[in-house]
């Protein structure tokens, strides 16, 4: 019966020893398993930036401030005067209508005020 205690006690003492080599292993490979799951986190967010600076680069231009600036200044008031100020059409619109041509023609380029 001595014999049969002494072998169980040793089989225990293997058993623990192999036990906490175990748990020392899964320790260690849980460890090095939130290091890479932290290294792809990483890695994750380093793509998302290039792709975020890459989608602005490429991205077309915000026209909207450059539009509304020019719908502005087409709304001046003086825009347009040269016209009434020309000699023709103050004698066109103003002036004796008889020996005056009833249409008035304007050439130019549109928008350089010639």
């Amino acid at each position: 019966m001595t014999v049969l205690l002494e072998e169980v006690q040793e089989f225990r003492t293997v058993m623990e020893s192999r036990i906490q080599d175990i748990l020392q292993e899964v320790k260690t490979k849980h460890g090095e398993a939130n290091k890479d799951k932290s290294k792809d986190i990483e890695h994750r967010e380093m793509l998302q930036k290039r792709k975020s600076t890459i989608v602005i680069k490429l991205g077309s231009p915000n026209y909207q401030g450059d539009h509304s600036l020019a719908f502005k200044q087409r709304q001046i008031d003086s825009a347009g005067d040269w016209v009434l100020e020309d000699p023709r059409f103050k004698t066109w619109a103003y002036g004796d209508s008889s020996g005056v041509d009833p249409i008035l023609y304007l050439n130019g380029i549109p928008g350089s005020g010639q």
